[in-house]
This record gives structure tokens, C-alpha cells and sequence, in this order.
């Protein structure tokens, strides 16, 4: 929509329609195999097959940009999704809303930060291994903080992930 004078801000705004083809998903069959029939009341057989009918994604999604001061950088990003496939069952594996906050600050010439966050809408899980157990993932936050050091030769970046329930830790290092 525009950028702004105070904190040098500025707003985008998209309304999107998208029409996915060849989505991918499983479907049960029967299994020709006469040794995995005895296993087939709990696990079943599965195919990967291609959708004859487009995933159509339509909604808004729209982003915040802020500068309150010298080498800070704050962005909001939200996204929310009318997913319709013709099946609730995938229209569930998508997630209906994203969003991301993150807040971005160069300390000097080579040191840099960056916090963020991130929340994601509740999904399926496809159907899991036991194709008679489906699986739905809660709405989630996920926290990921990096500190740089840059130089002309390389740059060193220390990544701490920290999901909710599996807090971890890598260590990346990269060149520009």
C-alpha cells in the first residue's frame, strides 16, 4: 500500500487466488501382495497419487515494516488461507493461517542480530503410518534467535532453534 514517514514504515497487502495443481496425496488401496493381506487391518497400503483437480489457496497476506531507529528492522507478516480442494480431508493438511514476527538489528560493521517468531494454524498430518490413525498437528509457535559476525572473508552465524516441546541447538556457518 505504501511506505510512511514515521519509523519509516511501510505496509504491503496482497490478496491472492492460487490454483495448486498436481498436489500430491495418498490414498488407500488394496494390496495385491498376499503376504502384507495379514497386516492390512492396521497399516493398510497406500498409493501416492496426483490430485485430478486443482488445490485452489485464496486470502490476504500482508506485511509491516518498521525502522525505529538506526539498523533495526521490525516486520509483521500474516497470511490467511480459504483452502478448498473439493475434500476436507486436504483441505486440513493446510494450514489456514501463518504469521511471523522478527526483529532484525545491525550492532556494528560486522555484528548483526536477528529474534523471530513464528505461528502456524493447526493442520493434518496426513493419515500417519497406521492409515486408521490420523494425525492433526496443534497451532504452534516456533522461537529462533542467530547472532552474526561478518568479515570479508566469511561469515559466522550461531542459530539456536527453540520449539515448544524439543528445544535444540545448531550452529551454521556460511559464505557470502
Amino acid at each position: 500500500l505504501g511506505r510512511f514517514k514515521p519509523l519509516a514504515s511501510s505496509l504491503d497487502v496482497r490478496v491472492f487466488r492460487e490454483r495448486v495443481r498436481g498436489y500430491i496425496d495418498r490414498f488407500s488401496v488394496n494390496s495385491p501382495a498376499p503376504y502384507t493381506a495379514a497386516l492390512e487391518p492396521w497399516i493398510g497400503s497406500l498409493q501416492y497419487q496426483n490430485l485430478s483437480r486443482p488445490v485452489v489457496l485464496q486470502g490476504v497476506e500482508y506485511q509491516a515494516k518498521f525502522k525505529p531507529w538506526s539498523g533495526t528492522n521490525i516486520i509483521f507478516n500474516h497470511a490467511v488461507i480459504d483452502r478448498r480442494s473439493g475434500d476436507e480431508n486436504i483441505d486440513d493438511r493446510i494450514a489456514p493461517y501463518t504469521a511471523t514476527l522478527a526483529w532484525q538489528q545491525r550492532w556494528s560493521t560486522h555484528w548483526s542480530s536477528m529474534i523471530s517468531a513464528a505461528r502456524v494454524g493447526p493442520m493434518a498430518g496426513a493419515d500417519g503410518i497406521a492409515t486408521t490413525e490420523p494425525y492433526v498437528a496443534k497451532a504452534y509457535t516456533s522461537f529462533d534467535a542467530r547472532i552474526a559476525w561478518a568479515s570479508r572473508r566469511c561469515c559466522w552465524l550461531l542459530c539456536w532453534w527453540c520449539f515448544p516441546s524439543l528445544p535444540g541447538c545448531a550452529g551454521h556457518a556460511a559464505s557470502p
